[in-house]
């Protein structure tokens, strides 16, 4: 199939949607190469997804593996620039994410190397696995000297998650994947 039959499968009319919808496939497409067009498919709607998360229980994190210098970055950063309220991150920490999670809602994508090995070590491999489903809340203790159960705080770290790695991930992370 080539890229100009995948618009094929987008309804005929005419609309400012439609055109959008087109743009940001073709920009995607254009940014870097996947194995089969349909797959534009796929990145472009999840795109739009991002600005209707509202109305969505679920967000499927999508996930680029595979040898260095094969795109995936590429790929990944052009879905990010479309996206809503994008974030590139190279490396992580809790707080960083739990903020950009909370109090941005952000659209975030993870560039590594080891991707799964650099969340454990950083201790928010419970975050990403929950941006996943929305109303899945990650607990931390912000307030030790109140005691127990006065000093957790509960971050909504629901959102749209990208991740390019050189490495597969963890079995319950692939999951939640496309």
């Amino acid at each position: 199939i080539k890229l100009t039959d995948v618009t094929d499968y987008l309804d005929v009319t005419e609309g400012v949607s439609q055109n959008l919808f087109r743009r940001v496939l073709k920009f995607q497409a254009e940014s870097a190469e996947l194995p089969d067009p349909l797959l534009y498919l796929i990145t472009t709607a999840w795109t739009f997804h991002t600005y209707l998360l509202e109305k969505f229980e679920h967000s499927p994190i999508l996930f680029f593996a595979g040898l260095p210098e094969k795109g995936k970055s590429r790929m990944a950063k052009a879905i990010i620039y479309t996206a809503r309220r994008g974030i590139i991150k190279a490396s992580i920490t809790d707080a960083q994410l739990i903020r950009e999670a909370e109090d941005h809602q952000a659209t975030i994508f993870f560039d590594m190397m080891d991707f799964w090995k650099s969340i454990q070590r950083t201790g928010s491999d419970d975050i990403i696995l929950a941006r996943f489903e929305r109303g899945l809340k990650v607990a931390r203790v912000k307030y030790p000297e109140k005691g127990a159960f006065e000093d957790m705080i509960y971050y909504d770290v629901f959102g749209p998650t990208v991740i390019a790695s050189n490495e597969t991930i963890n079995d319950v992370l692939s999951t939640r994947t496309i």
